[in-house]
């Protein structure tokens, strides 16, 4: 959501600016990296790299914004431009991100989804008709 707001001060600033005031704009983008400074705090480590890229490209918008010195919708290098792209756009997967960790010890690949329907083989009659764990059933 937070980089959705960079596409959004890029490409309609004017529009956001007659709602809100660049003190205004200044703390809810900033309200967004505190957000994720919260979630990467709370054992989401990976989290911590998208609030360093946001912080990063939210730079150059804000300093437009306060300086008056550019437009909002070049504040942008071409770099930066091309890196908000990348992670807003769809692209294909990539498979080298996507692959499994070999979790088993035999050093091949395990069926990571194959499933034992033994493990839920209970007596149908004990549960059923146990009173003492299903007081309810007691009647």
């Amino acid at each position: 959501m937070a980089l959705v707001v960079l596409f959004c001060l890029r490409h309609n600033f004017e529009a956001i600016a007659l709602q809100f005031s660049p003190n205004k704009i200044f703390e809810m983008t900033k309200l967004f990296t505190s957000n994720l400074l919260t979630i990467s705090s709370q054992g989401w480590t990976e989290v911590l790299e998208y609030a360093a890229i946001y912080e990063r490209l939210l730079g150059p918008p804000l300093d437009a914004i306060f300086t008056r010195s550019r437009p909002v919708s070049t504040a942008h290098t071409p770099e930066q431009e091309a890196e908000l792209a990348r992670l807003l756009y769809p692209s294909p997967a990539r498979p080298q991100e996507l692959r499994f960790v070999d979790i088993g010890d035999n050093g091949g690949t395990e069926d990571l989804f194959s499933f034992d329907a033994g493990i839920f083989d209970w007596d149908d009659d004990v549960v059923a008709n146990d009173a003492d764990s299903f007081p309810l059933l007691a009647s």
